[in-house]
């Protein structure tokens, strides 16, 4: 599968077999390699970016919400990390960055107890072959259980 990615470490992928696109390359990449991946979520994104209120795409009232907050950030971070359903990978869009891929999330609400599903974004690097957290789409597929 790596093949399709190019021996230059660059993102400008091969087509060995006649017929196939970029996509279905891209998908059948995701769901036999990018899973076993290491996942980076730094805890900057998660304090500035998930739960530090904002004017435009505020995603802390969400968080703040189910009882995650800048005062238990870790509690968050660990959620996410550690319930982040590979195996439920999707491809999104190959970049000149890396492989953009969706990924379902399950975590407790810490008032509540209920499941709440939302879908994280990640950036596969093939180089370092890690997953970097980008962002959480918390638009019409987040559900509350």
């Amino acid at each position: 599968m790596r093949y399709m990615f190019g021996q230059t470490n660059t993102y400008h992928p091969r087509y060995p077999i006649y017929g196939f696109h970029n996509k279905e390359y891209c998908e059948l990449y995701v769901k036999h390699a990018i899973y076993q991946a290491n996942s980076d979520l730094p805890a900057e994104k998660v304090k500035d970016y998930l739960l530090k209120p904002k004017q435009k795409d505020d995603k802390s009232h969400f968080f703040n919400v189910h009882g995650f907050n800048l005062s238990n950030w870790e509690k968050l971070l660990t959620a996410i990390l550690s319930h982040t359903d590979y195996s439920q990978i999707e491809y999104d869009q190959l970049t000149e960055f890396g492989l953009f891929v969706t990924v379902p999330t399950t975590i407790n609400s810490l008032y509540s107890g209920k499941k709440i599903t939302f879908f994280t974004i990640w950036r596969y690097d093939q180089k370092d072959q890690w997953m970097h957290f980008v962002t959480v789409d918390l638009g019409k597929r987040s559900i509350e259980k």
